[in-house]
């Protein structure tokens, strides 16, 4: 079963220590939530593992791969809460894009399908509704295919 596991990380801003040790296992198939008061260090946490942002010490992995190598990244998937598509490509671009950074091969159309925005392909994220938005910024997470 597909794990990701993170040990000992450790995440400081010069001498403002963020996250100390923090340790967590989670199997492929769960949902987990991080929760905490505001700048306990959550959304540090998740760049840290999404590779956003390096960390001080710990180990980050998925199955064995650490963060630190190069096929660690097709195995994580990233939905932006502010949706971070690019306005000067279409739905489908936007997925193909993602594709295309990782070299994977995979089916936009099945994936846009799937989250019915199909009809929306050729739309460019300023004429789509924020719920047509966020859905093509998972539909551009997840024609990669992550573990997680």
């Amino acid at each position: 079963m597909t794990k990701l596991i993170v040990n000992n990380l450790c995440k400081k801003y010069d001498q403002n220590i963020v996250v100390n040790n923090f340790n967590m296992e989670i199997n492929g198939g769960e949902i987990v939530c991080l929760m905490g008061p505001s700048g306990v260090g959550k959304t540090t946490i998740l760049n840290c593992i999404t590779n956003l942002i390096d960390y001080d010490s710990g180990t980050i992995s998925i199955d064995g791969i650490s963060s630190k190598d190069k096929n660690y990244q097709s195995k994580i998937g990233l939905v932006f809460q502010n949706y971070n598509l690019f306005n000067n490509k279409t739905v489908y671009e936007n997925c193909e894009l993602s594709l295309k950074y990782h070299k994977i091969d995979g089916n936009v159309d099945e994936v846009l399908n799937k989250l019915k925005i199909f009809d929306k392909k050729d739309q460019y994220p300023s004429s789509l509704s924020g719920g047509q938005k966020q859905r093509a910024a998972i539909a551009r997470s997840i024609v990669l295919k992550p573990d997680f």
